[in-house]
This record gives structure tokens, C-alpha cells and sequence, in this order.
């Protein structure tokens, strides 16, 4: 049995003519298009189809799966922006449903206009970039976008993933420094939450501004001593020029804790991170950022040992909720400590203490039975 319809849409089976999830092949004429959906009103997924197909089973709508339809002129772009404007859409190659946003910032779904995590492509206006991160408030893993992508599969963000989105002026710079400025941001390339910091001394990550450090901009009279773990102790390494992905340096993505903002070319060093009288215990809690779990590894008399994993602890009370990791430090003896996160951008899944890629946070300790208790927090 077949059908024939003209230009128009057709948001059931019944509309259609046929019964549901029946179709199996499709005749389109020369200056036609049709858009064939597996749900009712164009829900699910959805493929654009411009020439006969004889057998729908080979393409990715498959056969027996249609349950709504549009026949359109041949060429047609629902929700095509202006210049000033970015169109985003919940099916590949720029089928609708879709909205158009002009310049702003619409930090979740409701603001976006779609539902949550299901946009699957992106039309952009010629003066305009869209900034599309995963998660809400601009948080998640975030990507720029200056073009058209009929397919977000293909790129870092993915399918189905954003949250949120800003819509700006083509070559904006956010937190942009000034000559005797450095600016840290949340994510690679640039892209906010980012904050500004003059000249000086950041103990730890409320005091930069920012948490999870992925880039950085540098005035041309600074450097950027960024260490490890708080108040310039653990690993540092000095950034004397912009980074847009500290994922290859020493001190990787993510891993900053403390900073200084210093004159161009001053030396950069951690300072001393082991009391002299050493510790009797460790301590660890973690708050990790993103709420991954951790592995606890130690360094003693030429041997790695670990204490297991630490599941993330809610942290946002302050205090975190649950028990930390333990573990007592023999009398004299020097340690090596380190929280590995396998999830560490070019970690690529392993919990191994000497690559350097996985260490979220390291750090030194000397044993001392009489001595406090080291408390360390993962953030």
C-alpha cells in the first residue's frame, strides 16, 4: 500500500495515510524534501531524505519505524538565523524542532527553548560565535562554535549534551587581561566561568576565582606560577604566555590550586610543603569538582602502595559528609602521596601513580609518631 502527499506536515500515522511504523520505502519528487521521524510529531530520530529510497532499512531511520512526516520544498532550513543570531536543533543536518536565539546568555533548557540535552546541531550567523557546554550555567565541558554543524556527534560536545548555551559577538574575549593582569578560565580555549587577577599571591581556588583551571591568559608584564595544591605547595610550573589547554603541560587541566600573578620572568618554585616535624596520620577527603572518584596511592621505601578508592563527598556544607581515608606514616620515613583520577584528560582511564597525566593532586609528608594528623582534600 502507498501514499502520496504534497508539501505540508503530517504529525501522525493517520495524518500520513498509513498504518503506524509500517513505511518502508519513499519516492520523492524533484523539488521536494521529505523529513521522515520514528515518533509522533517529529519526536525521536529523524532523517532528511531528497532522492527515492527504495529500501529505508539501510538508512539510519530503518524500515517499519516512521511515525510522522513533513514534505517540504527542496532546499528548505527551518529556523535559518540572521546575522546576528544562531539556530539550534534537535536533529542532524538542521531538522526541527528548533529554535533561534539572538545575543545573550541562556544558562539552562527552559531559556534555550528545547528540551534538556537535545540539541544535535547548530546553525551560525555570520557575526556572531555560540559558546555550547554541557551542563547548566555554563559548566560541563563547553566548546566554541563559529560555523555551521549539522552533527555535534562529531565534535567534543557530542549529541543530546548541552545545557547551556551563550550567544555573542563574533571574537568576543571574556575576562580579557590586562598588561599586568592574568586571566583563569573553567575551560579549554578561553571560555568562561573565568576571573581576572591583578598582580599578587591566590592561596587556593576561591581565592583565583575560579575551580577546575583548563586555560589561561598572561599580560605581556606577568607570569603565572601555578602550583598543585594550595598555598604554592605540590608541583608548580611557570606560564609566561597565553595557554589555551593545560591538558600537556606539568601542571595539567584541572589540577591548580594556588597561583601567583609575578613580575615577567621571576622565578617560579613550590614552597616547602613538609613541616619539619612530620606527621603521624593522613587524612583524605574528597570534593572533587566534578564528583569522581579518586584512588589513594602512597610512596614508601621504594614502593607504591595503595589505600583504595574515595567516592566524592559532598563537600557543600564545608565539612565533607562521610569518612575520609586513613593511614598512618611510620617514624622518619619520607613519602610520596597521590590522588589519582583516571577521568584526567589524557589519563585515558588509568589508575597509575607515576603517570603524571592522572595525578590530581601530589604531595610530600615525613613520618613522625608524635606529630598531627595531615589532613588533605581533593577538590
Amino acid at each position: 500500500p502507498c501514499v502520496v502527499r504534497s508539501i505540508g506536515k503530517y504529525p501522525t500515522a493517520a495524518t500520513i495515510g498509513l498504518a503506524n511504523d509500517s513505511i518502508s520505502s519513499v519516492r520523492v519528487g524533484s523539488n521536494a524534501q521529505a523529513i521522515v521521524c520514528r515518533d509522533v510529531r517529529y519526536g525521536g530520530h529523524c532523517e532528511l531524505i531528497t532522492k527515492d529510497d527504495p529500501k529505508l532499512a539501510n538508512n539510519s531511520i530503518g524500515n517499519d519505524k516512521i511515525s510522522s512526516a513533513k514534505v517540504q520544498a527542496l532546499g528548505t532550513h527551518e529556523c535559518t538565523p540572521g546575522a546576528n543570531e544562531v539556530a539550534l536543533y534537535m536533529h542532524n543536518n538542521f531538522i526541527s524542532p528548533c529554535v533561534i536565539k539572538g545575543i545573550g546568555n541562556y544558562s539552562n533548557a527552559s531559556r534555550i527553548g528545547l528540551p534538556n540535552d537535545s540539541i544535535t546541531g547548530v546553525r551560525v550567523g555570520a557575526n556572531v560565535q555560540a559558546i555550547l557546554c554541557r551542563d547548566t550555567n555554563y559548566l560541563g565541558h563547553c566548546i566554541k562554535v563559529t560555523g555551521n554543524i549539522p552533527h555535534l556527534g562529531r565534535t567534543a560536545i557530542k549529541n543530546d549534551k548541552v545545557s547551556s548555551i551563550k550567544v555573542q559577538t563574533r571574537g568576543t574575549i571574556e575576562c580579557a587581561p590586562g598588561s599586568n593582569e592574568a586571566s583563569f578560565y573553567m575551560h579549554s580555549e578561553y571560555l568562561a566561568p573565568c576571573s581576572k587577577k591583578a598582580k599578587g599571591k591566590y592561596a587556593n581556588q576561591d581565592a583565583i576565582g575560579v575551580k577546575g583551571i583548563s586555560s589561561i591568559r598572561v599580560g605581556s608584564n606577568v607570569s603565572v606560577c601555578a602550583c598543585t595544591q594550595n598555598d604554592f605547595k605540590g608541583t608548580c610550573e611557570a606560564i609566561s604566555s597565553n595557554d589555551q589547554n593545560l591538558g600537556n603541560n606539568k601542571v595539567r587541566n584541572d589540577q591548580i590550586h594556588s597561583a601567583k600573578v609575578t613580575n615577567k620572568g621571576e622565578i617560579c618554585k613550590a614552597e616547602n610543603t613538609t613541616p619539619s616535624g612530620g606527621f603521624s596520620e593522613v587524612r583524605v577527603s574528597n570534593c572533587h569538582i566534578e564528583k569522581r572518584t579518586v584512588h589513594v596511592w602512597y610512596f614508601e621505601q621504594g614502593v607504591w602502595q595503595t589505600k583504595g578508592s574515595l567516592s566524592y563527598q559532598n563537600c557543600s556544607g564545608g565539612a565533607p559528609i562521610g569518612n575520609p581515608v586513613k593511614f598512618d606514616l611510620k617514624d622518619g620515613l619520607l613519602y610520596q602521596i597521590v590522588i589519582v583520577d583516571p577521568q584526567l584528560l589524557t589519563c585515558n582511564g588509568k589508575n597509575d601513580p607515576t603517570i603524571s597525566a592522572c595525578r590530581r593532586l601530589t604531595t610530600g609528608a615525613r613520618g613522625n609518631k608524635n606529630g598531627p594528623i595531615l589532613p588533605i582534600r581533593v577538590n
